[in-house]
This record gives C-alpha cells, sequence and structure tokens, in this order.
C-alpha cells in the first residue's frame, strides 16, 4: 500500500491546529491579555531596584518571550489561532459562495455573472488586491472597529479581493466539461442546462473545488501576513506617541490575539526583539503548509482510478436537486460523515471553549478622579485606594501585600495658577503658554526677557539670562531639547521659562 504523505502531514498538521483551537487553555495557562511592561530584574544592595521594560526575551517565565506591552508571546499564539484560523476559514467559505454559482453560470454563457467576473478580475488586475486591501482597511473608519465589527469588515473585504479569480478557475472549469462531446448527447436526451449544470458539470468539477477549498485557505493566511507586515489586522488599536512638528505617530498594537498583530512589528523589532517576529511568522508558515498538503493529499486521493468520488456525488446532487434516482438505494454514511466532521471544525473555530471569563468589568465615573494626577501628590494615595478597591470588587487578588510601591522621586511642585499679562494683553496658562520655574522663589517680580528671535543652542548668550525669566517659543525645540535647555539654564542662575506654542500642558518648578 502505498502512503498518501501529503494527505497524512496534512492531517496532522490540521489535527494539532484543531485541538489548539478547541483547548488552548488546556496548553498554556497564561492570560493572553495579560500586560507587564515592568519587571524587576534585581535588588542591588544599596537598595535600588533596577527594573526591565518589555519586550522581555525568551526565559522561564515566557517560553517565545514577550512583545512590546509585555504579553506573553506563546499564549498570544496559542489562543490567537482561533482568530486567526476563524478569519481565514470564514472569507474562504465566503469566496467559494460567491465564486462557484458565478463560475458555472459564466460558464453557460449567462451574461450578468460573466460581466461581473470579468469587470472583478479587470479591477484587480490594475491595482493589486494586497493595495486594496491595505487602502481600505487602513482608513480610521475600520481601524476604530472592536473586535466583532473589525472581523465583519476584514471578512467582507477579504472575500471582495479574492473571489474573482476563484470565479475564474471555476468558470474555466465549467467550461471544460461542457466542451466534452457527451455533453451534446445530453443535450440530444432533452436536458436543460439546469440539469447538465447539476449531473455533470457539478460533479465534475467538485474535486477541483475540494483541492481548491484547502489551497484558498492557505491563500488567505498568507494574504493575513502580509497585512499584518503593514500593521493591518483585527482589533487595530493606534495608540498615539507623538506629533511633533506636525508628524503624527502612532503605535499599531492589537488587544485581541491574533498571530498577524505580532508582524506589525517587524520594521522595528526585528533586531532588538525577534522572538516577536520569528513564532507567529512560523505559526504562519505552519498552517500554510498544513493546508496546502492536505489540499495536495485530497488531490491525489481524488484522482486514483479507484476513486468513486465523482459518481457519489453525482447521485447525491441529483436526489437533492432535481429528485432523480430517488427510487435507488444510496449509501449516506460517509458523505453525512464528512458533513457532520466539516460543521464540528467549524463550529469549534468559531466558538470559545476557554474556561477564562474576560468579560467582567468595572466601571469608574470621571467624577470620581482628580481633574489631573502627577507623582508625588497626595491624591495619588486617594486614586490607588480606589482602583485597589474596584479590583477587590471584581475578585483580583494582588500577588504582593498591595498596590502601593513607594519610590523617590525629585522634588517637584506644580504651579496651580499664574497670571502673565504683557502690554495690556492677558495671556492664559495651559493655553497660551506654561511655566518652568527652577527654583523655589517667587518668581513675580522677575525681568522677563523675550528670546523667541534668539536660540537657545546658542549658549554665548546664557551669561545675560542670570537672574531672569526667559520668554521661549516652543514650536522651535523639541521636548527633549527644551529639559536639556532647562538643566544648562539652571546652572547660570535663570529663574524660569515661559513656554508658548507647544504641547506641553504643565506649569512646574522644583
Amino acid at each position: 500500500m502505498k502512503w498518501n504523505k501529503p494527505l497524512v502531514i496534512g492531517t496532522l498538521i490540521l489535527s494539532i491546529l484543531l485541538l489548539v483551537v478547541v483547548i488552548p487553555h488546556a496548553i498554556t495557562d497564561k492570560n493572553p491579555y495579560s500586560i507587564r511592561t515592568l519587571k524587576y530584574t534585581a535588588e542591588r544592595v544599596d537598595g535600588v531596584i533596577e527594573f526591565e521594560q518589555a519586550p522581555f526575551a525568551p526565559s522561564e517565565k515566557y517560553v517565545w518571550g514577550s512583545d512590546g506591552l509585555g504579553r506573553d508571546v506563546f499564549s498570544f499564539v496559542i489562543y490567537g489561532t482561533r482568530l486567526t484560523l476563524k478569519i481565514a476559514l470564514l472569507v474562504t467559505l465566503f469566496r467559494f459562495a460567491l465564486a462557484l454559482p458565478l463560475g458555472i453560470l459564466s460558464g453557460f454563457n449567462f451574461s450578468v455573472p460573466k460581466n461581473i467576473i470579468r469587470q472583478v478580475n479587470i479591477l484587480f488586475s490594475g491595482l493589486p488586491p494586497l493595495l486594496f486591501a491595505i487602502i481600505v482597511l487602513y482608513l480610521n473608519i475600520f481601524t476604530r472597529l472592536d473586535k466583532t465589527w473589525s472581523t465583519l469588515a476584514f471578512i467582507i473585504v477579504l472575500t471582495l479581493v479574492g473571489f474573482g479569480k476563484l470565479a475564474l478557475a471555476f468558470e474555466e472549469a465549467t467550461k471544460t466539461v461542457i466542451d466534452k462531446p457527451y455533453i451534446t448527447s445530453e443535450y440530444l436526451l432533452g436536458k436543460s442546462k439546469y440539469e447538465v449544470a447539476i449531473e455533470n458539470v457539478v460533479p465534475h468539477i467538485m474535486p477541483e473545488v475540494v483541492v481548491l477549498f484547502f489551497m484558498e485557505i492557505a491563500r488567505v493566511l498568507t494574504l493575513q501576513i502580509q497585512l499584518g507586515l503593514f500593521a493591518i489586522f483585527i482589533g487595530n488599536l493606534r495608540i498615539l506617541l507623538s506629533d511633533n512638528g506636525g508628524v503624527v505617530r502612532y503605535w499599531q498594537v492589537s488587544f485581541e490575539p491574533e498571530w498577524a498583530s505580532l508582524l506589525g512589528y517587524a520594521s522595528t523589532a526585528l533586531r532588538v526583539a525577534p522572538w516577536m517576529v520569528l513564532f507567529p511568522t512560523a505559526a504562519f508558515s505552519v498552517s500554510v503548509l498544513g493546508f496546502n498538503m492536505f489540499g495536495e493529499g485530497i488531490r491525489i486521493k481524488l484522482q486514483d482510478s479507484k476513486s468513486n468520488f465523482i459518481p457519489k456525488v453525482r447521485q447525491i446532487v441529483s436526489v437533492i436537486f432535481i429528485k432523480k434516482h430517488r427510487h435507488e438505494k444510496i449509501n449516506y454514511k460517509k458523505p453525512i460523515i464528512i458533513v457532520v466532521i466539516f460543521v464540528l471544525v467549524v463550529t469549534m473555530i468559531n466558538m470559545d471553549f476557554s474556561p477564562v471569563n474576560l468579560g467582567q468589568k468595572e466601571y469608574i465615573a470621571k467624577s470620581e478622579l482628580p481633574d489631573r494626577l502627577y507623582v508625588g501628590m497626595d491624591e495619588v494615595g486617594d486614586v490607588t485606594k480606589l482602583l485597589a478597591d474596584k479590583m477587590a470588587e471584581i475578585g483580583l487578588e494582588t500577588v504582593y501585600d498591595n498596590y502601593t510601591q513607594i519610590y523617590e522621586v525629585e522634588q517637584n511642585y506644580y504651579i496651580d495658577k499664574s497670571e502673565l499679562i504683557i502690554n495690556g494683553t492677558s495671556y492664559q496658562q495651559g493655553r497660551d503658554y506654561i511655566v518652568r520655574n527652577f527654583s523655589d522663589s517667587d518668581i513675580s517680580s522677575v525681568e522677563i526677557i523675550d528670546v523667541r528671535s534668539q536660540s537657545l543652542y546658542n549658549e554665548s548668550y546664557y551669561d545675560s539670562y542670570k537672574g531672569k525669566c526667559l520668554w521661549v517659543d516652543g514650536s522651535f525645540y523639541t521636548d527633549k531639547a527644551l529639559e536639556e535647555f532647562s538643566k544648562n539654564l539652571v546652572s547660570t542662575g535663570c529663574k524660569a521659562m515661559i513656554i508658548s506654542n507647544h504641547d506641553w500642558q504643565t506649569s512646574m518648578g522644583s
């Protein structure tokens, strides 16, 4: 007996994937949503605590390392199997639901489906499907969607960009069958196009349909990889990093476990944290290999001379759609078993069997929080207690004794109110300007020098700034530059800076 190696290997890989989908909690005990951006690495003798910032390298605690939010990559990939395969499976089903009837009808020269297939393929021959998907899914309306609507958007867009080629393949397959000599005999016997389609075309193209189905899942997974590299994935959340100089920079991150979301780190993390990209890429590669091998194995199986697949399909569709052969005894056991297995697989991929309940929520009203909160303020203790009480209400317990950890910071104070009037014009703190005071002395009578036309990079001016307050145009400098200027100006005896036209919103002193 000759082994069908592709079918054996593909079945093994798909069985493992199905197992991961059904019982992810049995494979990993870590929560894929758990975020930890800092962790202790050592406590030296002098009492100074050292921290390590995410992403964390592979270790005993993080087998495959962590991502930029400190989430365990292994659990993220394991739990992400369900959502990733769900997208690929549903997109493939929808593509076939459109392509198969359109392809068969077009093969019989019906004008409407033929025109639809032609126009779709013309569109995506000029505009690559990947580029179209990137343009559409990168729109703000899609990047702001939650998991459910984001998933639906992905399914619709990926279905539209891919069903055209499938439909064209089914059209060609249909025409190949119709051009056979025996089809003319079928028409001479009085059969309609509908009967020819059901009894002749569908059974003969069905082997190709089955094989293409699994191959198409692999293609959709490949498309997901490509979209992930462009930071386009399910539940995309854009975190604003900065908008300096009018250039807005976002951090593309997903709060939903899904393989493609980790590939969004590829351009920035491949050198410093390659595990964030390599492991989800490996998961994609194994899955694509599994579906391709399974499809190839099915092809070999169906092309076997001993296979009676086509006669069985013809018998079943004839009974269902044109009520023929109903007097014959048909063995429904194998088709029913196959259909039941397929339905079970689709159900398992779409259902969450995990015992972890992540749906419990606790809300905090804005009125319960102070207007602003900075390190060192007395209100910090009150907010800490409020958060601890809220977490205790939903059954969360602390790993350590409590949620509060005390550490030393530089002594600072925040200027609650200041008044600036220049030449009769009143300026509002926090809107028009902020104050950075370099001493704890009163600066209400300090002379203000307008240095908006001078460069603070030129330190030759610094001696003339002693004992004075500088009026600086913040639009000319970055945050880091202003911090460095502040340190240098303190040493020269400068009292304060008034900064206008800048993003900083907090007036403070030391």
